[in-house]
């Protein structure tokens, strides 16, 4: 017995599952405003709020409170989101190129 009075039961069985597939939180991301689809944004496309926004459709074990990283930022899915499909990340465009 410790200070606590915790009874250490040596002998007692614990059975432990451990899950190694990684959760299905996200699926295809999509770009609205790439009218074209040619993967690539115009400045027609872009708009001049220096943004766009990316759809990242949500996985089946996406849940209300899961927390979604996209490009550096972490957006929470909440119930909408669920109901939707998808969550909304505005981007920010720094420059011609690719984002990563």
């Amino acid at each position: 017995m410790d200070a606590q009075g915790n009874v250490d039961v040596a002998d007692a069985d614990v059975t432990v599952t451990v899950d190694t597939v990684p959760a299905d939180l996200i699926g295809a991301i999509t770009i609205p405003e790439d009218l074209n689809g040619d993967g690539i944004l115009n400045a027609d496309e872009l708009g001049t709020d220096g943004s766009f926004n990316a759809q990242v459709a949500l996985g089946p074990d996406a849940l209300d409170g899961t927390v979604v990283n996209v490009n550096g930022v972490n957006y929470t899915v909440t119930a909408a989101d669920l109901a939707n499909g998808y969550i909304t990340a505005a981007i920010p465009v720094t420059g011609e190129g690719p984002v990563a």
